[in-house]
């Protein structure tokens, strides 16, 4: 007899007196059925899951398992059949308490997986940075569709130049480049490497939206320097006849003696 009022049996064990038995193991079993084991933890009824105290069973493994049907390990995290612990989300959970993905990948707090360096990867693998981009293994953000993101959040190109979402490129200096390599800025105009406006024809295009030959003359589509007038503009704005005379407004060029002179060479 050992504590007053209750048995003992063979094996040391307590027996209440309401008839808890002691299983063939030599565990007692609770009043609810479950045998106990030899921590103090219960045990099913088919001596194969213990319960813990908090009223978690436990697998073979010794894993505790939640009223959800999920193992517990050691540590008392939930843990799927691939022995990884479940978070809150449903997610697995490794030793160091990362939630685990489908996939083993530790997940953050966020619903992101997080690889072995404690980087967030979503769904494709990618490495996801502190701005959520992707992070690609050289440790650039890289977007969903995989392409690398620079510092402004641009994506990059192969070459090193900021891609905008819409594929093109950008220069150094926040404007696009084409295929071309002209620099191409929000309006559409692409731009030369020193930064002028170029337009369809190749030329320089000035803030007032007129195409500029190289050496900075005013172009028209056949390539000659133009005025308001339709002549050729020298550098210092004169109009200038297809001879290469200057030319006033109406219509008569000007000598060098300063003298103006109608088209058939008579001075005016």
């Amino acid at each position: 007899m050992g504590v007053a009022g209750h048995r003992v049996s063979t094996a040391g064990q307590l027996v209440s007196i309401i008839r808890h038995n002691v299983s063939l193991l030599g565990q007692s079993v609770s009043t609810v059925g479950q045998n106990v084991g030899s921590k103090g933890q219960a045990v099913s009824t088919s001596s194969v899951q213990t319960v813990a105290v908090a009223g978690h069973s436990v697998c073979t493994a010794g894993h505790n398992v939640i009223t959800g049907g999920h193992r517990v390990g050691a540590p008392a995290q939930a843990v799927t059949g691939a022995e990884h612990a479940l978070a809150f989300a449903g997610h697995c959970v490794t030793t160091p308490g990362q939630s685990v993905g489908d996939a083993g990948q530790a997940v953050s707090v966020t619903g992101h997986a997080v690889d072995a360096g404690g980087h967030r990867v979503i769904s494709p693998g990618h490495n996801v940075s502190t701005p959520g981009h992707c992070v690609a293994t050289c440790g650039q953000c890289v977007l969903p569709p995989g392409q690398v993101v620079g510092i402004v959040g641009h994506c990059v190109a192969a070459s090193g130049h900021v891609v905008l979402a819409i594929g093109h490129s950008v220069s150094r200096v926040g404007h696009w480049v084409r295929a071309t390599g002209h620099c191409v800025p929000t309006a559409g105009h692409d731009v030369s490497t020193v930064g002028q406006l170029v337009a369809a024809i190749g030329h320089w295009v000035d803030t007032g939206g007129q195409s500029v030959s190289p050496s900075g003359q005013i172009v028209a589509s056949g390539g000659q320097a133009v005025a308001w007038t339709g002549h050729c503009v020298w550098a210092a704005g004169q109009a200038v006849s297809a001879a290469g005379q200057i030319v006033l407004s109406a219509g008569h060029f000007v000598r060098l003696d300063g003298h103006c002179v109608s088209t058939d060479g008579k001075v005016v």
